[in-house]
C-alpha cells in the first residue's frame, strides 16, 4: 500500500464499518445512522440497500457468498447474499449486537452484545446461535480473534 488517496466516494452520511472482500476489489459500507448497506466499486456507490435496525459491524464468509451484519436495534445478525446484498436470514442474538469476528476454520461467528455483556456464538453453516459466553464487562464495542482462532478479545 502506498498510503495515498486513490478515490473519494460520496455516500451521503458517515459509514460505520467496512469490509474489503478478498477478491473483486469491492467495498461494503454499513451506515448505521440511515439504516443501509452500500456496495462500492470502482470509486462509486454501485448498490444501495435499505437495512433497518442500525446496521453496524460486517463480516464476510471466506467463499464470499454471505455477508453478516450486526443489527443493534433488532438484536439480530442479518445474513445477506453477496454481492447482491439481499437479506437471506436473520439470526436472533443477545442485546444490542455490535462487533463481529469470524473464525472461518470452525464456521463460527462471534458477536459482542453491547448491552447484554455477553458474546453470542453463531454456527455459520446452520445460521443459528449455539450459545452465549458471559463476560464480566458491559458496553461491549469491540471483538477480535487471535490468528489461531483459539482466543477472543472483547
Amino acid at each position: 500500500a502506498s498510503g495515498r488517496l486513490i478515490a473519494r466516494v460520496e455516500m451521503g452520511t458517515r459509514g460505520t464499518a467496512a469490509v474489503l472482500p478478498l477478491r473483486g476489489g469491492r467495498l461494503v459500507v454499513a451506515q448505521r445512522q440511515v439504516g443501509e448497506v452500500l456496495l462500492v466499486e470502482q470509486g462509486r456507490v454501485a448498490l444501495r440497500r435499505a437495512l433497518p435496525g442500525e446496521p453496524g459491524d460486517l463480516a464476510i464468509s471466506p467463499d464470499e457468498q454471505r455477508l453478516f451484519v450486526s443489527l443493534g436495534q433488532l438484536d439480530q445478525v442479518a445474513v445477506l447474499t453477496w454481492p447482491g446484498l439481499e437479506v437471506s436470514a436473520r439470526i436472533p442474538v443477545g442485546r444490542r449486537p455490535r462487533a463481529l469476528a469470524l473464525n472461518a476454520a470452525t464456521h463460527r461467528l462471534y458477536v459482542a452484545n453491547l448491552q447484554g455483556g455477553d458474546v453470542s456464538v453463531i454456527d455459520t453453516e446452520s445460521l443459528r446461535e449455539l450459545h452465549r459466553i458471559p463476560t464480566t464487562g458491559v458496553n461491549l464495542r469491540g471483538l477480535d480473534l487471535t490468528a489461531d482462532g483459539l482466543r477472543a478479545f472483547v
